[in-house]
């Protein structure tokens, strides 16, 4: 059995990845969270396959180098899959390296389509003060949730189903933001795959 764990959390803007990150860490001695600017900026714009998969590599090989136990990563290579034109076994590389190296769970969360809007307003709202924007491209909050329900789409149509990784769950997330309560089972729902 390895004994580091990688937990990968992968959902649209405002399903709760960094609230449901936090939480669990709590309940993981020896662990850390990698969020959005250890995983996700230094390549977000970029579609040169080389250039971000060198990056995962760097990413895993730090992991691998590093005294934690638990990585819960505020998502990986998952986030990257519609930019680079999506096949399904494009970072099949990258899994079978977190594989070898981890024991890796993967939480997707979703959020009802009918309640994505006020879901990104309640974020928007709540997050803007720590300088987190809702969205970079300039669209509306109408259409910031059509990008967001399209891409949510993909990955259940797509991601969750041609990964590697076997410890896997999905967690509706619409209401979390009403109902904190929740919070514990999602947290119970996601340390029966670890």
């Amino acid at each position: 059995m390895k004994n580091k764990t990688v937990i990968i959390f992968e959902g649209i803007k405002g399903s709760g990845k960094t609230l449901l990150t936090m939480e669990l860490k709590k309940y993981l001695n020896n662990s850390v969270i990698f969020d959005e600017d250890a995983t996700l900026k230094p390549i977000k714009h970029s579609e040169d396959r080389e250039l971000i998969v060198d990056f995962y590599k760097k990413t895993i090989k730090d992991m691998e180098n590093s005294n934690f136990s638990y990585f819960l990563l505020d998502r990986f290579h998952f986030t990257k899959w519609p930019r680079v034109n999506y096949k399904s076994d494009y970072f099949k590389e990258i899994e079978e390296l977190l594989l070898g190296k981890f024991e890796v769970a993967l939480v997707l969360l979703t959020v009802n389509e009918n309640n994505l809007l006020q879901r990104l307003e309640h974020t928007q709202k709540h997050r803007e003060v720590t300088g987190w924007k809702l969205n970079y491209d300039g669209l509306s909050l109408e259409d910031e949730a059509k990008k967001d329900i399209e891409g949510q789409r993909f990955f259940l149509q797509h991601k969750y189903q041609d990964t590697l990784i076997k410890g896997k769950t999905i967690i509706d997330t619409s209401d979390l933001h009403l109902n904190i309560n929740k919070l514990k089972l999602h947290i119970d729902q996601i340390k029966k795959i670890i």
